[in-house]
């Protein structure tokens, strides 16, 4: 049986796609050279909370249960759109995020969980610190995004990124890029 590529993620609502896609669009108008950069689309935007990979489909589910446990015990709470940042360097971007803010000490002992139950799935601990963000554009260019000049470190508008539930999602890499499919979501307690 073939294997899903998939993640673990928090949903972003209409609103913050929407201020993300208009941002990308903001920043494409400073690039001589609109390809340089390919912005995630709009139905693609998360929080990514755990890459897991190329998985055995009969794991989704035990992956599912997991998640389904943690939700049980973690309680819903907010983050905020925060800063326009790009990784690895400013002199050489290859992605353009921006980063969260608000309860990201919550949101690290929810990963941390995440992480901790995978690793009881046979998943390997992440050894890579979590640096929470959305990855919104992905440069194919990176001296006309380092010409262009962008705003690095501006502060985007901090509108609410509300975590109610996490979810479980396949993406399936095709030529005109990922399409992604929800396949569980684990809803959090409201305490």
């Amino acid at each position: 049986m073939s294997k899903v590529r998939a993640f673990i993620a928090v949903e972003l609502p209409r609103n913050v796609c929407l201020a993300l896609y208009q941002a990308g669009g903001a920043l494409s108008e400073r690039l001589t050279k609109r390809s340089a950069v390919r912005w995630v689309p709009e139905e693609n935007l998360h929080v990514t909370l755990r890459f897991l990979g190329d998985t055995d489909p009969k794991l989704l589910d035990r992956v599912a249960m997991s998640l389904d446990d943690i939700g049980q015990t973690a309680s819903r709470f907010e983050l905020q759109l925060g800063k326009l940042g790009c990784f690895p360097r400013r002199n050489n971007p290859r992605v353009i995020w921006v980063d969260l803010s608000g309860n990201l000490a919550v949101l690290e002992g929810l990963q941390a969980e995440i992480n901790e139950s995978l690793s009881s799935l046979g998943w390997t601990l992440e050894s890579r610190r979590f640096h929470p963000h959305i990855t919104f554009g992905r440069v194919k260019d990176s001296n006309q995004v380092v010409r262009a000049n962008f705003p690095w470190g501006l502060t985007l508008d901090p509108l609410p990124v509300p975590v109610k539930h996490i979810s479980l999602i396949s993406s399936d890499l095709r030529p005109s890029g990922a399409v992604y499919t929800i396949k569980h979501r684990s809803q959090l307690s409201q305490d």
